[in-house]
């Protein structure tokens, strides 16, 4: 609840413009109420006395209003009643555009922290839970302003003018008025703090559910490759009955709040309207104030009703607003740290030295690794799955920061760059290809947005992709399905090149962008690359040996430590690792 008020704090003008709506509709349902007490004081003939006690509202409409005019109780009638309308739309109106205002405002908040955050938050934070907080809490944040701030604001005033016209109308009801509102009160506040727990506990199982729908359907072609469907239901079908479970118990506190809460509000008009009858009776009310009081207190009834169920519903934006907080928090904690270091252009040097590094603390990946690229240098490194591989690229590109030892591109240490402008400057193609929902030439163009059509020829050219999109229909203007599926691996794979030197870089880096293709592909692939790393800083990862020969230098890792380096024929001379691993491949 403190987080959603703190949150709210920043939209102070529009709340307060609310807050004036809702004072004004509040002010005609309460003069709604008292109205209806000229109208029966006239229709039983009754004129005030000094005996009844209270706020006499027919005589203080009689100063301005000719009430014995046929029209004047009519016509005051539609205007209270018109007010109302009138300002509750407002009020409305002004708190729902003020909850799609936040909702906007926090999705972009939190999406720029995401996007900003390094890959080091998404080794903490599932895919699947950063949706589930993104949709699902995002929908609840936004109920619980539009239907919870608007009804607390507006009931809460609403409740409060009627309470006025209550003890205004008597004054004798003032303390039973004051003793039964703490009545009331007790049972929302506990009722209201069991709800934010089980809401907490149903965020949670839902983010499960949404991690494990995301994990299966990513993973499909795994799945049904090892034929583990079975395992997979069964995995979701846990996760999924917690979550029913979860939901049974919020249901049954929900369901049981509003009914209880209610018996509660008609306890409380027992008390008052025995106690006004037995006023009445004694002469010390009249029929109109009556009928005010009882109006006043099933008009009481409705907002009464409405606070529980507006207080349920603030609960849960509160703890939807303490999730989206941890998740910005975190995105927070792990910003990255980068210096502002910009030259006109890089070489592309790149040198380890002594470089250690673990994802978990005590199981290190790199030990000790040394190198040095010289620019135009070309260097394949090798080796099993696991060996820290991918973990060199990730530091040269500084995704993540050494646990000791330095990465230096021109003899500069990656952190002390701007990391936004290195990477520019860094093409990169990996294994697994991501193209978008979008046209090839704004694939090939992703990242170098003010790219010309000749530049993504030449691009598309180098990557020996051209003459299969100038095939196409549409040629460049060929729609892509999701993730590119409707074209081969090969052809995803020379895109992802044309875009990796769309941009002209220093360094190219190949992570085993041949891995996955069969040998047709994978020989247009090698065609590309002995063209564009010419004169380009190079580094190519690679399980096929036969992508590497090329290299001026290649290193061999194993167990996170470089066990030989050298040229292709160097290393086959030394007859080491490196020369047993190729004659396997070679032999398969």
């Amino acid at each position: 609840m403190k987080s959603l008020v703190k949150l709210l704090k920043n939209y102070r003008g529009r709340i307060f413009i609310a807050l004036i709506y809702s004072s004004l509709a509040a002010l005609f349902t309460a003069t709604a109420a008292l109205v209806l007490q000229p109208i029966m004081d006239n229709l039983f003939s009754v004129a005030p006395t000094h005996k009844a006690q209270g706020f006499q509202f027919g005589e203080f409409l009689s100063k301005y209003i000719d009430l014995s005019s046929p029209y004047a109780i009519p016509l005051l009638v539609l205007f209270v009643f018109f007010g109302k309308a009138f300002f509750t739309f407002l009020s409305n109106y002004t708190t729902r555009a003020l909850a799609q205002k936040v909702v906007r405002d926090l999705r972009e908040r939190i999406f720029s922290i995401l996007i900003e955050a390094p890959l080091k938050f998404f080794d903490s934070f599932h895919s699947g839970k950063i949706a589930s907080r993104f949709l699902y809490e995002m929908d609840i944040l936004e109920r619980s302003i539009s239907d919870g701030v608007v009804q607390m604001i507006r009931e809460s005033l609403t409740v409060l003018a009627l309470v006025v016209v209550i003890i205004t109308n008597n004054p004798r009801f003032t303390l039973i008025s004051i003793a039964i509102i703490p009545v009331a009160a007790v049972p929302v506040i506990i009722f209201g703090r069991i709800i934010k727990k089980l809401t907490e506990k149903r965020q949670k199982s839902i983010g499960e559910i949404s991690r494990q729908i995301s994990e299966t359907l990513g993973g499909i072609r795994v799945v049904k490759a090892f034929s583990t469907e079975a395992v997979e239901r069964e995995k979701f079908t846990i996760v999924n009955q917690k979550n029913y479970l979860d939901n049974i118990k919020f249901v049954k506190i929900w369901t049981l709040s509003s009914p209880f809460l209610e018996f509660i509000g008609g306890f409380v008009a027992a008390i008052l309207i025995y106690i006004s009858a037995r006023m009445i009776r004694q002469g010390l009310m009249t029929p109109g104030q009556f009928t005010t009081f009882i109006a006043s207190i099933f008009y009481l009834y409705t907002p009464i009703r409405r606070l529980s169920s507006a207080n349920n519903i603030l609960h849960q934006g509160g703890a939807a607003v303490d999730s989206l907080e941890e998740l910005i928090n975190q995105g927070e904690k792990y910003r990255e740290k980068e210096g502002d270091y910009k030259p006109s252009d890089i070489k592309g040097e790149i040198e380890f030295r002594d470089v250690y590094f673990s994802y978990n603390k005590g199981k290190p990946v790199l030990r000790g690794i040394s190198f040095k690229l010289n620019p135009g240098e070309k260097m394949a490194i090798v080796g099993s799955s696991g060996v820290g591989k991918t973990t060199i690229v990730n530091l040269i590109l500084g995704f993540y920061t050494p646990d000791s030892g330095k990465v230096l591109i021109d003899g500069v240490d990656v952190g002390k760059y701007d990391l936004k402008w290195l990477r520019r400057r860094i093409g990169v193609v990996t294994q697994d290809v991501l193209l978008f929902n979008a046209t090839i030439a704004e694939n090939i163009k992703y990242g170098t947005e003010n790219a010309s059509f000749d530049q993504i020829l030449k691009a598309a050219k180098a990557a020996h992709i051209h003459d299969y999109i100038d095939s196409l229909p549409e040629g460049y203007d060929t729609n892509l399905s999701e993730r590119g599926f409707n074209l081969s691996l090969g052809q995803r794979q020379r895109i992802s090149i044309a875009r990796a030197i769309i941009k002209d870089p220093k360094i190219l880096i190949f992570d085993e962008a041949t891995s996955s293709l069969d040998s047709e592909s994978e020989q247009k692939i090698q065609e590309a690359l002995r063209e564009i790393t010419r004169d380009r800083t190079t580094i190519i990862i690679a399980h096929r040996l036969s992508t590497v020969k090329m290299a001026d230098k290649i290193i061999v890792l194993e167990n996170g430590k470089i066990v030989e380096q050298g040229a292709h024929e160097e290393l086959m001379r030394k007859n080491g690792k490196y020369a047993h691993f190729y004659r396997v491949q070679m032999e398969g």
